[in-house]
């Protein structure tokens, strides 16, 4: 199965100077609906709590972007609906150091996902992790396993300049090479990219 690395980044920034950092915290260019045209069935969200407003807000890294949360997960949900397929989904909490307050944000993310999967009910919920350690808070479905491709962001190719491109030129490498294992009798494979 085919899943979308930090999906919704194609978002704008909330900010304007973020826009200055957002070619390294940038992962997808396509639209939700355009990701799930394409193939995408498992997409990552990473949010983060915003003191000032009281709400989630995607993130990545010190990148926020516009969007709202519930709107995310009824576009997810509807597209499940209409073509009845099977969506599943990662939330993260996402943070750049770990927060005073994390046993905090972490229990009201799990409420927040325990009152999604009632509202949103046709997504199939999977993972909600932490970050860097991606230290598992709940675990909704089992035998998922994720092979995280990250293709632009990892090591030394975080400081390219172009990561949409170099993303762009080793996606179709990696699919071809991960095709045969994503038919597991026993486990879902998804596969993980930066700029389907």
């Amino acid at each position: 199965m085919l899943g979308s690395h930090n999906s919704c980044t194609y978002l704008p920034c909330k900010h304007w100077w973020m826009y200055l950092i957002n070619w390294a915290a940038k992962c997808q260019s396509k639209t939700l609906s355009e990701q799930f045209h394409v193939g995408v069935r498992y997409f990552d969200i990473r949010v983060k709590w915003d003191e000032k407003d009281k709400e989630w807000v995607i993130a990545h890294g010190l990148v926020e972007y516009k969007g709202k949360l519930h709107r995310i997960l009824e576009t997810l949900n509807s597209l499940a609906v209409f073509y009845n397929e099977d969506i599943y989904v990662r939330f993260l909490l996402e943070y750049n150091k770990i927060p005073d307050d994390e046993a905090t944000k972490i229990i009201n993310l799990k409420a927040y996902v325990g009152n999604a999967r009632g509202r949103f009910p046709r997504l199939t919920y999977h993972l909600i992790e932490t970050k860097w350690d991606e230290k598992v808070i709940e675990e909704y479905s089992k035998n998922i396993v994720l092979s995280n491709h990250y293709s632009s962001v990892i090591g030394w190719k975080r400081f390219l300049w172009i990561p949409y491109w170099y993303a762009k030129l080793h996606n179709k490498k990696e699919k071809e090479f991960y095709k045969g294992i994503w038919d597991d009798k026993d486990n879902l494979v998804v596969l993980m990219l930066d700029f389907i």
